[in-house]
């Protein structure tokens, strides 16, 4: 389950370098709990706005981002800021997903 909405974005600062005890604290289970840590949800996500405040403070100035298709072809790709690039992609992946008979079940959002 994709708890901090999507993957990709900041989650190359946190989970990706961080240590065992930020990874722990963010993924502490009063962030899982929190109704808006899910799939898809961005806006007001603990887990999500959490790993983008890591990722400010780790000075991550730049990232790529893919949507692939179920046969991992790039059918979208998005870079720039961290917060901007991220939104917008999860933006077009929403679009494709729910314009599709499986739900996006053949769909990933990765950085």
């Amino acid at each position: 389950m994709f708890f901090a909405g999507y993957s990709g974005g900041r989650k190359s600062v946190l989970p990706g370098i961080a240590s065992r005890k930020t990874v722990y604290a963010n993924h502490c289970s009063e962030f899982i709990a929190d109704s808006r840590a899910k799939y898809g949800v961005l806006k007001g996500n603990p887990i999500h706005e959490d790993m983008v405040y890591a990722a400010r403070k780790a000075g991550l100035a730049y990232i790529v981002n893919v949507v692939i298709n179920s046969r991992h072809r790039v059918i979208g790709a998005f870079s720039g800021d961290v917060e901007a690039a991220h939104s917008e992609g999860g933006r077009i992946f929403k679009r494709i997903v729910y314009g599709r008979k499986d739900n996006g079940t053949n769909c990933n959002y990765f950085q």
